[in-house]
């Protein structure tokens, strides 16, 4: 993923964050909401599950991945933590199973707006290389359903996602 992508992923998940916390404002009692800890091992595992998708995580979407991180954390997140968080992610998935991990990740994510950023996350990562697999897209469509989410919100999730790292389809 290059430079100008990741901070405009960057510049996204800080905008949905922004207008999800200002919603979540509004109401009298605030439902738990995720530590910044739980949502960035959520943002990590999750971006994980949807690239490991198709059975594996290929070298080019760890440093994808890796990159994208580094990135929009103005670079306080080194790769080698990174390395070492998907290393414990990828022994989690073999030892307990892909809906396992799904529920974990909505258990550790309890708040909307924090499942929907890393939803819009997982679509960035997915979409680095402009083009939305079927193994992709069944796993975005499954995190969305152990998050309590109808399909209507992740597709609008994919489509923001696809307008802000391209640009609105021409025609």
């Amino acid at each position: 993923m290059n430079t100008e992508t990741a901070r405009r992923a960057r510049a996204l998940l800080n905008r949905k964050l922004a207008e999800e916390s200002s919603l979540l404002a509004r109401f009298h009692k605030k439902p738990r909401t995720s530590t910044a800890d739980e949502f960035f091992s959520g943002l990590v595992e999750g971006a994980f599950l949807l690239a490991a998708a198709d059975g594996e995580l290929s070298a080019d979407e760890e440093i994808a991945l890796s990159e994208t991180l580094h990135e929009i954390t103005n670079g306080g997140f080194e790769p080698e933590e990174f390395m070492e968080m998907i290393h414990t992610f990828e022994k989690a998935l073999q030892e307990d199973g892909p809906n396992e991990r799904l529920q974990a990740l909505a258990a550790s994510l309890p708040d909307e707006p924090a499942r929907k950023a890393m939803l819009s996350f997982a679509a960035l990562v997915a979409l680095c290389d402009h083009h939305l697999a079927d193994a992709e897209w069944k796993a975005l469509q499954a995190m969305g359903t152990a998050f309590g989410l109808p399909v209507s919100v992740v597709e609008g999730l994919v489509n923001e996602a696809q307008e802000n790292l391209c640009g609105p389809p021409s025609g």
